[in-house]
């Protein structure tokens, strides 16, 4: 019975360690396959772009319609935002009338030969800036995209009165986007200008895009020991957004 008892120990021992080297066999090739990665993500900033716009208004006015919204696409010259014209139109119409009655008046003037047509001509012209000022205060009226992106913020409604300068809606183009990154100094000798990076972001799981070194600073910041490099990224699908921390890999 003794005898019986010590030969099943023994084979559960056997069995046992069987396991064990197993399991460590596993783990060290789970391991090793991370460690054999292509990939080496080595740098690292925030994401940032040269198309960013404040759109401000040129003149005083009281805000009559917006034909745009946060996030919506919106192209260079779209008219966003609307001031009530009431008044500036009333303005080119008495600047016309005037204009019409200087000219009406520089002609008597001249058929008469009278001696003060000087003053006539300077009658005409006065009228003539005026009416061209009245005109560019109606055209500021609509105001209109400078470049073309998507609505990031909105700090205006219908009914609100402008001011000139006062920021009103903000458009980004996500598609002219950027990463500065810091490389260290030991691989500035497997970097060059216009080669082909691969981008990560955690923000965005699974999914990897591609860039390209724009720019490779000449200074070496003595202090860290690395180099500042402009990357930029192609993110033609819409995923990447200003401000998302991305990691640069070198192949």
């Amino acid at each position: 019975m003794k005898k019986a008892i010590l030969f099943c120990l023994a084979i559960g021992i056997f069995f046992s360690g069987c396991s064990s080297t197993n399991s460590i066999s596993n783990t060290k090739s789970t391991n090793l396959a991370i460690s054999n990665s292509d990939t080496n993500f080595i740098m690292g900033g925030k994401i940032a772009t040269n198309d960013n716009v404040d759109i401000t208004s040129n003149i005083s006015g009281r805000v009559s319609e917006i034909s745009t919204e946060l996030g919506k696409k919106v192209n260079s010259g779209d008219v966003v935002i609307k001031l009530d014209t009431s008044d500036l139109q009333s303005k080119v119409d008495q600047a016309k009338s005037a204009v019409n009655a200087a000219q009406a008046n520089l002609s008597s003037a001249t058929i008469s030969t009278a001696s003060n047509i000087s003053e006539y001509q300077s009658e005409l012209a006065q009228a003539q800036a005026q009416l061209k000022t009245s005109e560019a205060s109606l055209k500021d009226a609509s105001i209109t995209a400078p470049i073309s992106g998507t609505v990031s913020s909105q700090n205006i409604n219908v009914g609100d009165m402008v001011i000139p300068g006062k920021p009103l809606v903000s458009i980004v183009n996500a598609e002219n986007l950027y990463v500065n990154v810091y490389a260290p100094i030991n691989i500035l000798n497997q970097i060059q200008v216009g080669q082909s990076v691969v981008i990560k972001v955690p923000d965005i799981s699974d999914n990897e895009f591609s860039g390209k070194i724009a720019v490779i600073n000449s200074k070496v910041n003595l202090q860290s020991q690395d180099v500042l490099v402009k990357v930029t990224l192609n993110s033609k699908n819409g995923l990447l957004k200003p401000g998302m921390f991305a990691e640069v890999g070198l192949k």
